[in-house]
């Protein structure tokens, strides 16, 4: 008899899916995702047993968000109406930056000696992909659904798509798979790379340049975040039902824009965010030059200026902004 070891459990829980399905297809699917995540946690295991293991691990799974995005346009972009082209490109977008995020995140921890089994960086490996691929793929589904979500008003407002989904399934699930992406995750990454390369890396006067720049970059990154929850979701509702409405607390946007001015300067955030951490994780090392210090200091110091005054100038313009179409309350 042939000992698979962990892998046996898998493949019982594939026997479970097939029997279960027999009685209902909700246990086949229930029971063949819960085998899915168990074999995806095996191969996290074992990225810990080998050299750089858990960075390539982290890099491949970039690379799958980006490589199912692509697909994804090939075999339904041109089915989408103009509107919907729109969108998707947009996500599209987004999907590229957050395979980047994963690369780059694994980059940086892995630079810092804290990508280890016992260390901050370990959670990050195995949350990061699947919650990144959960999140990218049905935002997918809400476009092949034509339906809008409230944490992305910029879809809705103008009334190209209702705010919600018809089911709650499908509004809850989208709102769990933002909340872990955008925030839980997004800091928890912020706290690991702070971590690693010590909040002081994020001072002026620090001498050490490649900590300088991973710091700054994930700060551009959070904070963006933070910041497009204060001025252009709130923290909305996960679903439309009264039970979904209760937690967490729906808190309305206290700074609130027009979310289609937003996304652009969003993306700017992003971009320097990751361009910093990508100078960090691969170009500069523990070197003091002064010249390159001037350099790279001065890059995020005018990075940080442009971001605050263009963001004070939106607020500014759109002071009192009221869209076409109000998010749906209780």
């Amino acid at each position: 008899v042939v000992d698979f070891g962990a892998l046996n459990v898998v493949f019982r829980l594939q026997v479970i899916s097939l029997i279960g399905a027999i009685v209902t297809p909700y246990i086949g699917a229930l029971s063949a995702a819960v085998s899915t995540l168990y074999l995806y946690k095996i191969g996290s295991d074992y990225t810990f047993t080998i050299a750089k293991g858990a960075f390539y691990w982290l890099g491949l799974w970039g690379v799958i968000t980006v490589i199912t995005s692509y697909g994804w346009l090939f075999l339904f972009y041109k089915d989408y109406d103009e509107k919907q082209k729109k969108r998707v490109m947009r996500t599209h977008w987004q999907d590229r930056i957050l395979g980047l995020f994963c690369f780059l995140i694994g980059a940086v921890l892995e630079k810092a000696g804290y990508l280890g089994i016992d260390t901050i960086g370990a959670p990050v490996v195995y949350l990061l992909p699947p919650v990144t691929l959960w999140f990218t793929l049905e935002t997918k589904m809400l476009n092949h659904m034509q339906v809008g979500t409230p944490f992305h008003p910029s879809w809705w407002i103008d009334g190209d798509v209702p705010e919600f989904s018809p089911t709650d399934y499908v509004n809850v699930t989208f709102g769990i798979a933002t909340a872990l992406i955008t925030v839980v995750l997004t800091s928890y990454a912020f706290y690991a790379v702070n971590t690693a390369v010590s909040v002081s890396s994020l001072a002026f006067s620090t001498d050490v340049i490649w900590k300088f720049a991973v710091a700054h970059g994930i700060l551009f990154i959070w904070s963006s975040g933070i910041w497009m929850i204060l001025a252009s979701s709130g923290v909305p509702p996960i679903g439309d039902g009264k039970a979904f409405r209760m937690f967490p607390p729906e808190v309305p946007c206290p700074l609130q824009a027009n979310p289609h001015n937003c996304v652009p300067l969003h993306k700017v955030d992003l971009v320097i965010g990751h361009f910093l951490m990508l100078l960090g994780a691969f170009y500069l090392d523990e070197t003091t030059d002064s010249t390159k210090c001037m350099v790279v200091k001065a890059m995020a110091g005018g990075a940080w200026a442009y971001t605050i005054l263009k963001k004070i100038m939106l607020h500014y313009q759109d002071w009192g902004f009221e869209p076409k179409v109000k998010h749906k309350k209780a």
